[in-house]
């Protein structure tokens, strides 16, 4: 008589994972990302159990297959990124694509950039303590192609510390732009 093995079967998709929240904006190239943590059987199904996770964006720069439910990234070029999380088990039984996570990565890098005041209400010296001075502040990156997180705060105070107050003396004003993470000139 011959005997063969037991031949097992198994076509189930493991459990749906999901993205740990992520920050609104990140200033680091660097990022550490979390997903949770997913059966391969989450039934009392007999299965080959053991998953992996497997994380890329749409322009594949950002890219992680493994049994971690977390992951560093580095070298992420600054913008907006749509990350995908699929699990599958270790026969790749992968989940179906309406079960497949996603989020929004965004890195800013870059500091935004203020000029020096360009103009005033006042041309000169003047005895009037209410006037006007203009200043402008851009994040250097934003453009269409790479959306940044942008300038959030312009900031400009006139100062008696110098000694010889005038617009010719940058001692005189003091001005900063900062951008949603505080980072700034």
């Amino acid at each position: 008589a011959t005997t063969y093995g037991t031949v097992k079967f198994d076509n189930c998709q493991p459990e749906k994972s999901f993205f740990n929240q992520l920050d609104d904006w990140y200033n680091s190239d660097s990022v550490n990302i979390g997903w949770s943590t997913s059966e391969d059987c989450p039934s009392n199904e007999d299965c080959a159990d053991g998953v992996k996770y497997v994380v890329n964006d749409q322009n594949n720069v950002i890219s992680y297959s493994g049994s971690s439910t977390s992951n560093t990234f580095s070298g992420i070029p600054e913008g907006e990124h749509t990350l995908l999380l699929d699990v599958c088990d270790v026969l790749d039984n992968c989940q179906s694509s309406a079960d497949i996570d996603s989020t929004i990565l965004r890195v800013d890098t870059t500091s935004p950039e203020m000029t020096l005041p360009t103009e005033s209400s006042s041309s000169d010296w003047s005895n009037n303590p209410n006037f006007w001075v203009k200043v402008s502040a851009s994040d250097p990156s934003q453009s269409q192609a790479t959306k940044v997180s942008g300038v959030a705060l312009e900031h400009l105070i006139l100062t008696t510390s110098s000694t010889t107050p005038s617009k010719s003396n940058p001692d005189w004003v003091e001005y900063s732009c900062l951008d949603s993470f505080g980072v700034g000139q």
